[in-house]
């Protein structure tokens, strides 16, 4: 079964930021996440580990802007996006989130579709998952030849340094 949400934004956002769940310890808990395209992985602040009393499922690493293969301590949650669509004990890693409590990567972002527009000086973020095939976006086509465009007698040139100034025949 296909899920999705979708946000609107009054204006143009800098940041995609939504609300959530997460589940742990049998408690849910509503937070807002920011969604981070840059991330290969999912992250939660220390905030939520001493809140929860979380304990650390083992060490790995991460990389990040400025490092590569930074020590971290990986825990488990259950994430819960809008319209109830679950991710069930995943894996998070620890990590500074000062912007927010939770940080979606790529690790779950990879998991559906994922769309931002900015039409009409506004922002909309959709997900649904799983993903239902491709997005393309074609330019709008015109009637009009514009002048770098070739042009439409078929000479080759462009229309700007061929028919720009003639009359139709």
């Amino acid at each position: 079964m296909c899920r999705s949400f979708t946000y609107t934004y009054n204006g143009i956002s800098k940041y995609i930021v939504t609300d959530i769940e997460i589940g742990i310890n049998g408690k849910t808990e509503k937070m807002e996440a920011l969604w981070d395209t840059g991330a290969t992985i999912t992250f939660i602040n220390e905030n939520i580990i001493n809140k929860y009393n979380l304990q650390s499922i083992g060490d790995g690493f991460t990389d990040t802007l400025s490092e590569d293969k930074v020590p971290t301590k990986k825990y488990r949650i259950n994430l819960i996006l809008s319209n109830n669509i679950e991710f069930p004990n995943i894996e998070v890693a620890c990590r500074d989130t000062r912007t927010c409590d939770i940080i979606i990567g790529m690790d779950i972002i990879s998991q559906g579709d994922f769309a931002i527009s900015n039409f009409n000086g506004k922002t909309k973020m959709v997900f649904r998952m799983p993903s239902m095939g491709e997005f393309g976006y074609e330019p709008i086509k015109s009637d009009r030849v514009g002048r770098n465009d070739p042009c439409p007698c078929g000479s080759g040139k462009k229309y700007k340094h061929c028919c720009i100034g003639k009359k139709p025949e």
